[in-house]
């Protein structure tokens, strides 16, 4: 679907920008009702004692989370030159909108027919690993672009980085997720030892006012027979 979508926004462009918007924008919308209006929810209510531990405190004291997600950003930044640089450069080297559009397709068609490889590829392998090789592939895809000048080229460009590409959301989704729940557990470790050390530092705080009231000489006995403080000294 999203190749031919590809494909047909091509054609469009050389007819009319304007009507490619309107009619996006009409898709968009009609989209967005269909899933209000039709989708039903499939997550069950959260109850407000069910919800996890953590929260933005706890996102921001994982250094090596807010690393990883700094680098995911960086490469989310980097992947947008597909739909905003690449095109600008193609058009410079005289292709028109209808090749872009193949270029896209191209990419779309690839990830479609990659579903059904990938996962077996990558299945068993280390995630670490598997992400570092797939943004190495990715900017082998990027790095063509430097001297592509023809269509045959900007394909060829856009065949490196979808396999970069495909090779890297499995591994970048599991590699979140493992890291979100590591975190939820560090987070309801020091919980249980913050709860821990408050329970021991309350006892320690009631056996020394204890100690001292058997000092005094008020123990519960004299205590209940109206005795205040120590005997006297017969």
């Amino acid at each position: 679907m999203t190749s031919r979508a590809s494909l047909l926004a091509g054609a469009l462009a050389r007819w009319s920008y304007p009507v490619l918007f309107l009619l996006d924008a009409t898709s968009t919308l009609i989209t967005a009702l269909v899933i209000a209006g039709k989708v039903p929810e499939t997550l069950a209510p959260v109850r407000r004692h069910d919800a996890p531990a953590g929260g933005m405190r706890t996102v921001l004291a994982d250094r090596i989370f807010l690393a990883f997600v700094g680098l995911t950003i960086l490469q989310a930044l980097l992947n947008t030159q597909t739909n905003t640089i690449v095109p600008l450069a193609m058009h410079g080297d005289g292709l028109g909108p209808g090749d872009y559009g193949l270029v896209t397709a191209l990419g779309g068609a690839l990830i479609v027919i990659g579903q059904l490889f990938v996962p077996g590829f990558i299945d068993g392998r280390r995630k670490d690993r598997v992400l570092a090789l797939s943004l190495v592939v990715m900017a082998a895809g990027f790095a063509v672009l430097t001297v592509a000048d023809s269509l045959p080229a900007y394909l060829t460009a856009a065949v490196i980085w979808t396999t970069g590409g495909m090779l890297a959301a499995p591994p970048n989704a599991a590699i979140k997720l493992g890291a979100g729940a590591a975190a939820a557990a560090r987070t309801r470790r020091t919980h249980r030892t913050d709860a821990h050390n408050d329970l021991r530092m309350r006892t320690t705080e009631f056996d020394e006012r204890k100690i001292l009231r058997v000092r005094n000489g008020v123990t519960p006995a004299n205590k209940s027979a109206g005795g205040g403080g120590r005997p006297p000294s017969p």
